[in-house]
């Protein structure tokens, strides 16, 4: 017999190897980096980062507060100093992270130093938390021309465990486009490979016959705040809106709510939404926490931009493991006409699929009908198992019966004329119905999405058809010219910038504390995959040496 310590610890190896290690492409806007200084630093003392973008300048931006949509590719640059200067930082479960982006000024596609001439930086890298503890790393380089981006500095290879990885620019201009976290998502890497080229998209819309916007039942709970709330303003509560091509749902009131149940089976979470200067604070609720990951967490999603669709929250999931997300307005309005970060708009959530023999227990799976489930009636477990039982009993007593008789009549036959007979009766006993099992639901709604080969990115091909089904699903996703986005940064307007031509606002990422902070332009361009020296397409550069620090 095999030792229970020994099956234990083979389930645990088999467990294991269904977590794979997945590179998750996340530009320089997504919520989970913190930027310093934040964007409370309006002394104009020190250097702070800048959001920029190389189809728009700020010149061009400045004309209408909160109307303008980031267009081209967005970064983060800033001038870097020895030392106690800016840094951006990322808090990962995984077992790397690396920064990409140029040494030197991007502009508006162009790398140089801001005034011609080629462009230089350099940074120092630090990693803290996890298993792993390893000295700084230092990165310089020189960049000029148009081309895909560098390698800024990494952290590799490390132990499985949760790190924080800080990038310090000291030297020279950086401009940072995007950050590769590797991290665990469950499942097989075949089974993996299928669920990222075919993720299931979930609208939390419906489009109406006449062409207005419905919530979803399918989607999950849109709630009010708690204790009842009232929501007299027909602009105060959940509800669908449709402006610029994009079509959401969005709360303008303070704690309200939605609650979806994501089943089982799902090895990666994305939340899709809108960012602008009018969008405040929400927070994500994941119950359980994801391994090494946080359970709860709070984001800003106030921008100087008017930013469509972009990723606002992303993590890795258990197949195994059935959790539950809830997503909250936790700014909103607080019963002043003009309160201004008011709004938490959702566009879509991703999840990517993957088999698991784990059942789901707790209702309204996200895709699953609720009123259609509530008005299918089915026979109670308890009934049907109890005529099965009885049913089974009768059966029985009917065949010991029989065989009694015909045993009676053999040894009675000289003494009784054969006249007894058993009389068919009919025995009606309640039919047995196989029980519906809780299951992960079936989607009759997903639509494949164009794979680039990028697991999760700002994403070109992540624009659906103005097409659409009544149930508020895409009917295609084609390679339109927009792109998806990820992020969060400055927030206000310091004026003319440090580059000529061209405006900036100084910009700070996810503020962790009670001062809003952030900025989220459409970013990642696919096209920018790392690349070696060789590579004709990338930019011409120099340099790149990499030292350890002392």
């Amino acid at each position: 017999m095999i030792p229970l310590a020994w099956l234990v610890g083979a389930l645990a190896l088999a467990h294991a190897a269904m977590a794979v290690s997945t590179p998750f492409y996340l530009d320089s806007f997504t919520p989970q980096l913190e930027y310093k200084p934040d964007s409370t630093n309006t002394t104009g003392q020190g250097p702070s980062w800048n959001a920029s973008f190389t189809g728009i300048t700020w010149a061009q931006r400045e004309d209408k507060r909160g109307g303008k949509i980031g267009v081209g590719d967005g970064y983060h640059w800033v001038r870097g100093v020895a030392d106690g200067g800016p840094s951006v930082s990322i808090t990962f479960y995984g077992t790397g992270a690396e920064f990409f982006g140029f040494w030197g000024y991007l502009d508006t596609g162009s790398v140089s130093d801001g005034e011609g001439g080629v462009g230089t930086g350099a940074v120092r890298m630090s990693l803290s938390g996890g298993p792993d503890s390893l000295q700084d790393i230092a990165t310089s380089g020189t960049s000029s021309g148009v081309g895909r981006p560098v390698s800024l500095g990494k952290y590799a290879d490390l132990s499985r465990g949760t790190y924080t990885v800080t990038m310090r620019p000291t030297d020279g201009i950086v401009s940072f486009t995007h950050l590769v976290v590797q991290t665990d998502v469950g499942g097989s890497a075949s089974d993996l490979t299928q669920a990222i080229a075919n993720p299931s998209i979930y609208k939390p819309y419906i489009v109406n016959g006449d062409n207005s916007l419905g919530l979803n039942p399918k989607f999950g709970q849109f709630l009010g705040p708690p204790g009842g709330g009232a929501l007299e303003s027909p602009s105060g509560s959940w509800a669908g809106q449709s402006s610029d091509d994009n079509k959401r749902v969005g709360s303008r009131v303070a704690q309200e709510s939605v609650k979806i149940n994501l089943g089982v089976g799902n090895s990666f979470l994305g939340v899709n939404g809108t960012v602008n200067t009018n969008h405040g604070m929400f927070r994500v609720d994941i119950e359980p926490a994801p391994t090494g990951r946080q359970g709860t967490q709070d984001f800003w999603a106030s921008t100087s931009w008017q930013v469509l669709d972009t990723i606002l929250f992303a993590t890795g999931l258990d197949p195994d493991t059935e959790y539950s997300l809830t997503l909250t307005n936790i700014q909103g309005q607080n019963g002043q006409p003009d309160d201004y970060n008011v709004w938490f708009d959702i566009t879509s959530l991703t999840l990517w699929k993957v088999p698991t023999n784990v059942k789901a227990k707790a209702p309204n799976i996200i895709g699953e009908d609720p009123q259609q489930k509530k008005s299918s009636s089915s026979v109670p477990i308890g009934a049907i198992v109890g005529g099965v039982v009885g049913g089974v009993a009768v059966i029985a007593a009917l065949a010991l019966a029989a065989w009694f008789l015909f045993l009676r009549k053999k040894r009675t036959d000289d003494l009784f004329e054969s006249t007894a007979y058993l009389e068919p009766e009919t025995y009606t006993t309640t039919p047995y119905i196989v029980p519906s099992s809780p299951s992960a639901a079936t989607f009759s709604e997903n639509q494949p999405m164009i794979y680039h080969g990028q697991p999760i990115s700002p994403i070109r091909a992540r624009h659906q058809s103005p097409s659409e089904s009544s149930d508020g699903y895409p009917l295609s996703l084609t390679d339109g010219s927009g792109r998806g986005t990820v992020g969060l940064a400055g927030l206000g307007f310091l004026g003319p910038t440090q580059q000529p031509g061209h405006w900036v606002a100084t910009d700070a990422g996810p503020f962790h504390g009670t001062t809003p902070a952030g900025e989220m332009p459409p970013t990642y361009n696919p096209a920018w995959e790392p690349t070696d020296e060789s590579d004709s397409n990338a930019a011409s550069r120099t340099g790149g040496r990499m030292t350890k620090g002392r």
